[in-house]
């Protein structure tokens, strides 16, 4: 007798480009990252995405992942705020889940958010 083969269907997480905006003007990544998220949200397919901005001593990480979310799609939002000193600890807030991810003129958003401002979360820029 031959064993039964017994496939396991894993769900694969979409690494989308990141995007760092700072210090300054300066700006790496571009859009096709919140383009990806984007794509992924429209297929409820789980992808992951991150936002790095740096000013005056100060670094901010936002963390967007696309998963599936009581029957529907959501995008948690997770940020991370500190200094980068090494004993700082930086402050995290979040999950935040948005129920809706839209394009907005030339970049990406969230809205719909559980608790907390701003009441739509820019994907490209900081607000």
């Amino acid at each position: 007798m031959v064993p039964l083969a017994v496939a396991a269907v894993v769900a694969v997480t979409t690494q989308c480009a990141p995007r760092t905006v700072g210090p300054g003007l300066h700006v790496e990544g571009g859009t096709k990252g919140a383009a990806c998220l984007l794509a992924a949200f429209r297929r409820c397919q789980p992808a992951e995405y991150v936002l790095t901005g740096l000013a005056g001593g100060t670094a901010v990480i936002v963390d967007f992942s696309v998963r599936r979310w009581e029957g529907g799609c959501a995008v948690l939002v997770i940020r991370s705020v500190g200094t980068g000193q090494v004993h700082d600890t930086p402050v995290v807030t979040g999950p935040r889940v948005c129920r809706r991810l839209r394009a907005a003129g030339a970049g990406v958003v969230a809205d719909r958010c559980t608790r907390g401002k701003p009441a739509v979360v820019p994907l490209t820029t900081f607000s």
